[in-house]
């Protein structure tokens, strides 16, 4: 009968610490998700203005962009002439 109490008391003061760590876990994965998904985003939105900037140079024009201010100015550079 002892052995039956000590099982069950081991048993409380673990479910705590076990469920903790599974919240822990569960939110260390929601976490990398996220920064997954940042990462792609970013990625993206980087591939696109270099395919922007190359079919751009490839037409023979100037790279703008957008200012504060709201007015177009080239990103550097001078086109490429053929």
């Amino acid at each position: 009968m002892a052995w039956v109490q000590v099982l069950v008391l081991s048993s409380l003061t673990t479910t705590p610490l076990l469920l903790k760590t599974e919240s822990w876990f569960g939110m260390m994965q929601i976490y990398f998700l996220i920064l997954a998904v940042s990462v792609q985003v970013v990625q993206s939105i980087l591939a696109t203005r270099a395919l922007h900037r190359a079919y751009a140079l490839m037409l023979n024009q100037t790279v703008t962009a957008p200012t504060a201010t709201g007015v177009l100015e080239p990103l550097g550079g001078s086109p490429l002439t053929v």
